[in-house]
């Protein structure tokens, strides 16, 4: 039995199902341009990582200021989430499983809010791809330790277009009838802008403040990766950046969120949310990306709506385009820096339903 590991958190916060890999067993394409040719030529995403660096201290300033624009909410809506779940599991043991990365702070902080409340609490964070599925190896160890299958909630940052809502449905749906168990796999988020998850604490876009940072605000773990050459039965890999250590604030992020939470009145979650509206602006914005998809003659997997995603796009990807709400929201200024840096354009649509959006430039085939 290999030790637990939790990257850079406590243990008692969560344990990632993870195998730490060496520099050596990882492929590292460190040109965005290389990045970008692999996976318009049908590379998967997951054979590969690319590096990271300390944030530059102009970026931290957005990230501070994120965190005091935004903490408020968040803790607020990470209370919402709790209460959905204590509605849907209303007795016995909640194992939280995250999707790492951008699901594991957020697990964790529901676990400290479930725990308030008197609930038994574990917390695993596992790995899953686009159109490979779920670590079936992690869900696995999960069931082996012992936790009732019907006792598992996965959670995760924000949902734009449900691409890993649905990988995760299918996969569950998969991995169910492998193993003869009943795993749900509906998927807890902050934020979902159409409607894709299976329950949400707002359909609202706005800026979570660990969508800034990668490694340093994830316990220290790289995006996770696996190996072709790996056998099923293994966990999805991982990098440990011990070289990034002086600039985690991992626990700074909780610590400050965790703080704005437990001052907050708990009568008031869940949220002021209204179905019937939220409903409505699910099927404007389904509208608007098919929309955006045939205007503008691009794949619909190359459209990053929300600002998580569009942060996400002009961090690793080649942008074609930001497309903005307008550029004076506070949400949004961390864009226009990365836009900036990047030389990507800028339009604006004040009628777009969330408050950006990024475009993947497709190469053309002499560029692949």
């Amino acid at each position: 039995m290999t030790k637990p590991f939790s990257g850079s958190y406590p243990l008692q916060d969560v344990e990632f199902l993870l195998e730490v890999l060496e520099l050596s067993d990882v492929q590292i394409i460190h040109s965005t341009a290389e990045k970008e040719q692999w996976i318009q030529s049908g590379q998967h995403y997951s054979r590969f990582l690319s590096p990271e660096t300390a944030p530059k201290a102009s970026y931290l300033e957005l990230f501070w200021a994120a965190l005091e624009q935004n903490g408020a909410r968040l803790a607020g809506d990470i209370w919402g989430l709790a209460q959905q779940i204590l509605q849907l599991r209303p007795a016995g043991e909640i194992v939280l499983v995250s999707l790492a990365r951008g699901g594991t702070p957020i697990g964790i902080l529901l676990k400290r809010a479930l725990e308030a409340l008197g609930r038994q609490v574990r917390h695993y964070s596992i790995s899953i791809f686009r159109d490979l599925g779920v670590d079936f190896a992690a869900l696995e160890q999960i069931l082996q330790r012992g936790h009732a299958p019907e006792s598992v909630v996965f959670v995760d940052g924000w949902s734009a277009k449900g691409v890993i809502a649905r990988e995760l449905e299918q996969s569950i749906k998969t991995f169910n009838h492998m193993h003869s168990s009943a795993i749900p796999s509906q998927l807890f988020v902050v934020s979902d802008l159409t409607g894709s998850a299976g329950y949400a604490a707002t359909a609202e876009d706005y800026l979570i403040p660990s969508v800034l940072l990668n490694a340093p605000v994830s316990g220290l773990i790289s995006r996770s990766v696996r190996s072709p050459s790996r056998s099923s039965d293994h966990l999805h890999g991982c990098l440990y950046l011990q070289d990034l250590e002086p600039d985690d604030l991992s626990n700074t992020f909780l610590e400050r969120i965790w703080q704005q939470m437990i001052v907050l009145d708990l009568g008031q979650f869940p949220s002021r949310i209204d179905l019937e509206q939220v409903q409505e602006k699910q099927r404007y914005t389904r509208a608007f990306l098919e929309h955006l998809r045939l205007e503008r003659h691009v794949p619909y997997l190359h459209i990053k709506p929300g600002v998580g995603e569009a942060t996400r796009t002009l961090l690793r990807r080649m942008p074609e385009v930001l497309l903005l709400q307008n550029q004076t929201h506070l949400a949004i200024q961390h864009l226009l820096h990365l836009a900036k840096q990047n030389s990507t354009p800028i339009e604006i649509l004040p009628h777009m339903p969330f408050l950006a959006c990024a475009i993947i430039s497709q190469l053309s085939p002499g560029e692949i």
